[in-house]
């Protein structure tokens, strides 16, 4: 999903919040989190490309190629389980009830649009697979991806050997 997209509906997701809970900590904590457990992918970035600061390469990466490991370690299920088991020690406080209601959403909102794998955002399916990308991504997904990487790499040694036979010209 788009970081447009997460910023709109945590935006109301947050607004709802607050009309519920009429706490201001809880709802800046649910509209954070609801945007910025995208954080994670800079490291899934840096372990992929190295240090490569290129914010059109970043975006485009995790659109269309594919990655030999994916860790978004934030994006899990389990976490949003133990959030909700805090919350209910703390007696639902509102700022721990904000991170699982952002997170929640962020999740489920990635799991319809992305069209990973259903058990991608499992933490322990990952650590299961060893990382591997080609289990996060669902079958057809990564079909796509791989034929976009085939392209990719055609239109590059096309274009490199049109280069060589014109330079030898």
């Amino acid at each position: 999903m788009k970081l447009e997209q997460h910023i709109a509906i945590s935006t109301a997701v947050s607004a709802v919040f607050l009309m519920i809970t009429k706490s201001l900590e809880g709802t800046i904590a649910c509209f954070l989190v609801g945007i910025f457990i995208d954080l994670d992918h800079i490291f899934d970035y840096l372990f992929n490309h190295g240090v490569k600061i290129d914010l059109k390469h970043f975006f485009h990466t995790f659109k269309l190629e594919v990655l030999d490991n994916i860790f978004v370690f934030l994006h899990s299920w389990e976490i949003m389980i133990v959030c909700l088991v805090v919350a209910w020690l703390t007696d639902w406080k509102p700022v721990i009830v904000g991170i699982f209601v952002g997170g929640c959403i962020h999740l489920f909102l990635d799991h319809l649009w992305n069209g990973h794998s259903p058990l991608a955002y499992w933490l322990s399916y990952r650590i299961k697979n060893r990382f591997a990308a080609k289990y996060f991504y669902g079958p057809k997904e990564y079909r796509q991806r791989l034929k976009f990487m085939k392209r990719k790499l055609c239109e590059s040694d096309c274009n490199k050997s049109q280069n060589d036979t014109t330079n030898r010209s």
